[in-house]
């Protein structure tokens, strides 16, 4: 519930670029906020054909935030795997 207030007071109060989620030490690298001045950077490096985000954050300045409720952060990349989940 606190996601985003959370992450934005953590940036805030560092000079990191990123600031992404983690649970028990490991990224949630869909939740992040990416500071605006690294978009041609990002942009260079889709363009080169990468696609592991998570690997482009090693590149810059990154602050984690810790949260502790993991199922917050469950993925699902199909129906099935969402009914299993629900049942």
């Amino acid at each position: 519930e606190d996601l985003l207030t959370r992450m934005l007071a953590a940036m805030k109060q560092s000079a990191a670029e990123i600031c992404v989620a983690s649970v028990r030490g490991r990224w949630q690298p869909v939740f992040a906020l990416v500071h605006t001045s690294l978009t041609g950077d990002l942009e260079r490096y889709l363009r080169a054909g990468e696609r592991k985000i998570d690997r482009w954050y090693q590149t810059r300045d990154v602050l984690a935030v810790e949260f502790e409720d993991d199922e917050a952060f469950l993925n699902f990349n199909t129906l099935d795997e969402l009914r299993r989940y629900e049942n």
